[in-house]
């Protein structure tokens, strides 16, 4: 009797243990200060009823953390449970890399199939599986909380798992897919941080042609972030840089005329510029007065200028949207200089 009382616990364990598991991500996506507590549990329930984390499990637990890190509570928790889990998902990156590193080759063989409805169920899965991961790994390349400068040793964890090969392979292979942008992106950041992944990057056969898309596609602030990343790490000609800063003056100064009312460029050029990790790394640029006195230039001319766009003139709500919107480059301009001169943001002018 006891014999078979076991079974049927370990076939109804069998049964619901994903229930069990999404009850505890749930909870701690909604409450993340109960992540070092409820992490292990789920993990160890995984172990019990897999005997380990294998590739059905370790999907399970790639979506559970992504929704976690997804969740909007999880930026105001404590610093303990965000320590928590990095030093978790850290753990996860050998196994979370060997699936990574599936996905090449399961792209090769959906566009091989003559099953359009399978290949559409299983490209959209991978899309899911894609962005879940970039995430984690996102996650991860931020370094240790409270531990400054850790993000740089973590790409480099990255890269040694052969997580940044795997995303070059997506990035030059699949320019159409919609998770395209967010593995260039992903790199971009990493180049930031890390040289050797900025010259891994750079080296690539298809990168001249990826720079030339991002233009096509009007990602323009992304093909300037990644020309500069690779001038402050010292991977280009100097006659090259020179020519950067002649396109970045050009560049910004189209931000006070009406060719892109939505002002998208400039923002996100700025957002990004606006990030610590960037900033410290433009710090030790040879050519940083010099990038400064655009910036500076830019703000001028958006402070005096009245744009006069094709939205201004089509009515009084777009042209509220256009104003916000330079007020959002402004106060940009405005962070992303205080921060490249150390002064405070009240006292900046």
């Amino acid at each position: 009797d006891g014999d078979d009382g076991s079974m049927v616990h370990e076939q109804i364990l069998a049964s619901s243990w994903p229930l069990f598991f999404f009850i505890l991500r749930d909870r701690m996506a909604a409450k993340p200060e109960v992540i070092p507590t409820l992490l292990p549990v789920a993990q160890e329930l995984i172990s019990t009823v897999q005997c380990n984390i294998n590739r059905e499990s370790s999907s399970i637990l790639l979506g559970s953390l992504s929704v976690i890190l997804e969740s909007p509570d999880i930026h105001s928790a404590k610093l303990e449970s965000i320590e928590f889990l990095w030093n978790s998902t850290s753990e996860l990156l050998p196994t979370f890399a060997e699936n990574f590193g599936l996905i090449p080759a399961r792209r090769a063989s959906i566009q091989s199939s003559n099953q359009k409805h399978e290949s559409g169920t299983e490209n959209a899965i991978i899309q899911a599986e894609v962005k879940a991961f970039l995430g984690i790994f996102s996650f991860v390349a931020n370094g240790i909380p409270r531990k400054p400068f850790s993000d740089g040793p973590a790409c480099e964890t990255l890269f040694k798992l052969g997580i940044i090969r795997t995303a070059t392979s997506l990035w030059s292979s699949e320019i159409s897919s919609s998770s395209h942008d967010s593995v260039g992106f992903f790199l971009l950041s990493c180049a930031f941080r890390s040289k050797a992944i900025a010259s891994y990057v750079s080296r690539l056969k298809s990168f001249e042609h990826q720079l030339l898309c991002l233009v096509e596609k009007s990602q323009i602030a992304e093909e300037k972030l990644w020309k500069i990343v690779l001038s402050v790490h010292e991977l280009n000609r100097s006659e090259e840089t020179n020519t950067l800063i002649c396109d970045l003056e050009s560049f910004l100064s189209l931000a006070t005329v009406s060719m892109y009312p939505s002002m998208r460029p400039w923002i996100d050029f700025l957002e990004f510029m606006s990030r610590p990790f960037v900033i410290r790394l433009l710090l030790t640029w040879p050519y940083l007065e010099k990038l400064v006195i655009l910036l500076r230039k830019l703000k001028s001319s958006l402070s005096s200028a009245t744009l006069k766009t094709e939205t201004e003139r089509a009515g009084a709500e777009d042209a509220m949207a256009t104003k916000d919107r330079k007020q959002r480059v402004c106060l940009l301009l405005k962070r992303c200089l205080c921060s490249l001169s150390g002064t405070s943001i009240n006292k900046f002018d």
